[in-house]
């Protein structure tokens, strides 16, 4: 795998990967069209924003962007394409939030 700088023509295939990654943690499609524009990113975003991408035989599988103000840096973006994920759902776990349930994963190393 090779990590390299997002350009804005990598646009479309970021936000694909980006939907595609929020859609697989089984979000309602009314979640997904309120969180439209924040998992949207444009050219512009790109251009202006610290980006890098996974990429696995020259396909961006991953990224993650970030945003600064001053000094402070923070993560604006991390997803990874569900086809690409190393981990399986085993099950789930309760949030530290009352009536939330996180997804328990599991990763076999081989």
């Amino acid at each position: 795998m090779d990590i390299q700088a997002g350009h804005s023509t990598d646009a479309q295939r970021l936000t694909a990967i980006a939907h595609a990654a929020k859609r697989h943690w089984g979000y309602s499609e009314e979640l997904m069209a309120l969180w439209e524009d924040e998992l949207t990113l444009s050219p512009q975003f790109i251009a202006s924003h610290p980006v890098f991408c996974a990429a696995r035989d020259g396909e961006i599988i991953g990224l993650y962007a970030l945003s600064r103000q001053g000094e402070t840096c923070e993560l604006e973006h991390l997803w990874v394409d569900p086809q690409h994920m190393g981990a399986s759902r085993a099950g789930h776990v309760p949030s530290r939030i009352a009536g939330r349930l996180l997804p328990l994963m599991r990763l076999v190393i081989e």
